[in-house]
């Protein structure tokens, strides 16, 4: 089960439910890596190193709402868009 938390040009970060940590998914130009939310490493998968830094960025500017989205989602509820980077 998936819900998006955010859209923009740079990547799509979705929020997944599943037995692991608190994570989302950024894609970018066909690539894909799970991030850790609270850390912002690369949990699976692969970005470039460009948008591996951007994403860390994002995840730290929105860290409070990243771990609020992920609780709302664990609860299968609607979750708020957050803005992406400008």
């Amino acid at each position: 089960w998936m819900q998006r938390a955010v859209s923009s040009s740079m990547c799509d970060l979705d929020v997944l439910q599943r037995p692991s940590p608190p994570h989302f998914h950024a894609v970018y130009a066909g690539e894909e890596a799970l991030i850790l939310i609270g850390s912002g490493e690369v949990y699976e998968g692969h970005l470039s190193r460009r948008a591996v830094r951007l994403v860390q960025e994002w995840e730290e500017l929105h860290r409070p709402e990243l771990h609020a989205n992920w609780e709302l989602a664990r609860q299968q509820q609607p979750l708020p868009t957050i803005p992406p980077l400008t």
